[in-house]
């Protein structure tokens, strides 16, 4: 059974990848089906394999800082969580969220909207004993996230991505708080 905090951590880390995808749609109009999903599919990987990095890291090097790693992935996921809030109200995110056309370019987003899970990827060890059933709930998410946002952001506009990001970052923020409270009361 998929934990609620994988689930959480599912939409909270995708988010990015949504706003990005419904910029897109909004810029570049309604794009054919096996481009949304092609598109889709390599943000999911970058997401996934960003992820699974972040989680071999935070495993081999968690149990010299099993003193303080509540606190450390508490920190790491609430300035994630703040920079995705602050990134989702600024003013101008053309640059940010502009989908180039052509692969390699997309290739580059993909990895650009996935580096932060690579710290979210190191706090993984904390979160969950069942770490492909992780990676495989955050994969599926995120590639659904960005199919959807590639297909109504020409419908919907810019608006909801900024929407879905701030309540990304208060996830990540959420999340970041039961580590903490679970680590030092229970």
């Amino acid at each position: 059974m998929i934990s609620f905090t994988a689930i959480a951590l599912a939409f909270s880390i995708s988010t990015d990848a949504f706003a990005a995808s419904v910029a897109a749609g909004a810029q570049n109009g309604r794009l054919p089906t096996n481009r949304s999903i092609s598109i889709a599919t390599s943000f999911a990987a970058f997401e996934t394999l960003a992820l699974a990095i972040g989680y071999v890291f935070g495993s081999s090097f968690g149990h010299w800082m099993s003193a303080v790693d509540h606190w450390v992935a508490f920190a790491l996921l609430a300035v994630l969580g703040a920079r995705m809030i602050v990134r989702a109200g600024a003013a101008n995110d053309d640059a940010r969220t502009e989908l180039p056309r052509h692969w390699p370019a997309i290739v580059l987003t993909s990895l650009a909207t996935s580096i932060d899970g690579l710290v979210v990827g190191m706090t993984l060890p904390l979160i969950t004993d069942s770490i492909l059933q992780t990676l495989l709930t955050i994969g599926v998410v995120c590639f659904a996230a960005t199919w959807i946002g590639l297909r109504i952001g020409h419908t919907a506009g810019r608006g909801i991505g900024s929407v879905i990001e701030t309540l990304g970052g208060l996830g990540l923020i959420a999340i970041g708080m039961k580590i903490l409270v679970s680590h030092l009361y229970f």
